[in-house]
C-alpha cells in the first residue's frame, strides 16, 4: 500500500481505539478495520449510501462502490505496471481474468508500448513528432 494509506489507516485505528476505549461497554471486538460505532460488521447499504454523499459532495460523478476497484486497476495498467502485478493485487486467480476484464486498457497500453519502442529505436522525439539529433 502507498504510505499515505498506510498513515491514514494507522490514524484511523488510533481515532478507534480511543473510541472504543470511551464506549468500552458497548464495544464487540471483532477485528474490523471499518466497523459500525459498536464494532459490528458495516451494513453493505450503508457503505453505498455514504459513499454516494461523499461522491456528490465532491462534485464526482456518480460511479458504483465498486467502480473504485475498475478504476484502480485501469490506471495501474495505464501506468504500464506488469498485469502480473495488477492480478495480484485484484487477487485474480490467472492473470487471464485480469486480461480479459481489462483487455480495451491493454490495447491502449500497446500503444503507447509501439511508441515508446519507435522512441527508443529510432530516436523519436515526442514532443514534435521529429527524429532527435543523436
Amino acid at each position: 500500500m502507498p504510505p499515505e494509506a498506510v498513515a491514514a489507516l494507522r490514524k484511523h485505528r488510533d481515532r478507534q481505539a480511543f473510541e472504543r476505549a470511551a464506549d468500552g461497554d458497548f464495544w464487540t471486538d471483532l477485528d474490523f478495520v471499518f466497523a459500525t460505532p459498536t464494532g459490528g460488521p458495516l451494513h453493505p447499504a450503508n457503505v453505498v449510501r455514504n459513499f454516494a454523499k461523499i461522491t456528490a459532495r465532491a462534485g464526482a460523478p456518480r460511479i458504483r462502490f465498486h467502480d473504485l476497484r475498475h478504476t484502480h486497476a485501469t490506471w495501474l495498467i495505464a501506468s504500464s505496471q506488469p498485469i502480473t502485478a495488477v492480478s495480484e493485487r485484484l487477487g485474480h486467480d490467472t492473470v487471464s481474468i485480469t486480461l480479459d476484464t481489462y483487455a480495451h486498457v491493454v490495447a491502449d497500453t500497446r500503444d503507447h508500448a509501439a511508441e515508446a519502442m519507435s522512441a527508443l529505436l529510432f530516436g523519436a522525439d515526442d514532443r514534435d513528432g521529429e527524429a532527435a539529433d543523436g
